[in-house]
């Protein structure tokens, strides 16, 4: 099989461009000229940009059975229509009528932060992020594509996507914060996080693309962990008591408010929000359909999490 992959060298892609290649499949990466690569016997590279259309995507898609489109900007705002609806456009162009079946990788941001409760693929979609709306956006520009038969498609979207070699810092200031013994719970307990391992992402997104039952599908992916079970996983980890510390909701929200012109402050509404988290993004759809299961289990990840960033602290000490 031939798959092709953007965003090989994001977090995500590397560990997707791993799977296929230990199963013996053909890999064919886009690369931008400037970005690192390692050359492997198994990986083709082409260097090329899904922002500028031009035959270097053409060439990219051409005769692929799966591809996977993993690009997407997640830091500049200002970037974001670009990269990840313009290129997505470019790309669907390049492929239409050359691939077997394109895997949008999507995230949960489409459905925005006000709904609370159990949130599934046919919740409303309600983007309230510059991200969220972009994604939204690029995931119309391939279902439109793969309904007027260009290809076959499916849409996943998962949760944070974490893992120890993840660019993402906050899971380690998370875990900065326990290990210094300045954690506290804010509010009541019921909080919620959704997070699931990169192992289990690259997994479901390499079923997805080889079930029949999955195309034209569209999947959550995530697991759930209370914030009590987590804080208790990554202090048994650091060998710590786990801290049990609350204040209240309203008080913090105010004292972010007046501090928020503050340089670095960190508690941030953004922060209160995540700690305070009631949504759950459930996967019973991609596990009843697809009989999927976590490669690694958000306990399993959280645990090697942990030590990796131990041995991190260890090391610049």
């Amino acid at each position: 099989m031939l798959v092709a992959i953007t965003g090989a060298n994001g977090f995500l892609g590397r560990h997707l461009v791993e799977l296929h290649v230990k199963r013996g499949d053909r890999v064919r990466v886009l690369k931008r000229a400037s970005s690192p690569g390692a050359e492997s016997d198994n990986v083709e590279t082409i260097v090329g940009d899904v922002a500028v259309p031009d035959r270097q995507l053409r060439e990219f898609a051409s005769g692929v059975d799966v591809l996977y489109h993993c690009a997407a900007e997640i830091n500049n705002e200002r970037l974001m229509q670009a990269v990840n609806v313009d290129g997505t456009r470019h790309l669907v162009a390049a492929a239409r009528g050359s691939i077997g079946r394109w895997i949008q990788v999507s995230s949960v941001a489409v459905y925005g932060r006000a709904q609370r409760g159990t949130i599934t693929e046919t919740s409303p979609l309600a983007p309230d992020t510059v991200y969220g709306r972009t994604k939204r956006e690029a995931e119309n520009i391939v279902q439109a594509a793969a309904a007027s038969g260009a290809f076959a498609c499916c849409t996943v979207r998962p949760s944070i996507i974490f893992g120890c070699d993840m660019p993402n810092r906050s899971l380690s200031q998370l875990v900065a914060m326990i290990d210094r013994r300045l954690f506290f719970f804010i509010g009541g307990p019921g909080t919620v996080l959704n997070y699931v391992h990169v192992d289990s992402v690259a997994a479901a997104l390499a079923r997805c693309a080889t079930c029949a039952e999955a195309a034209g599908k569209t999947y959550n992916l995530s697991e759930t962990i209370t914030l009590e079970r987590f804080v208790e996983i990554i202090a048994g980890e650091l060998n710590l008591k786990p801290p049990s510390l609350r204040l209240p909701e309203s008080a913090l929200r105010v004292i972010a408010a007046v501090a928020r012109a503050l340089p670095r402050f960190p508690l941030t509404d953004a922060r209160i929000d995540a700690l305070t988290n009631r949504n759950v993004y459930s996967a019973a759809r991609i596990a009843y359909e697809l009989a999927y299961n976590p490669a690694i289990s958000v306990e399993t990840g959280l645990r090697k999490f942990a030590r990796s960033w131990m041995k991190t602290r260890a090391y610049a000490s």
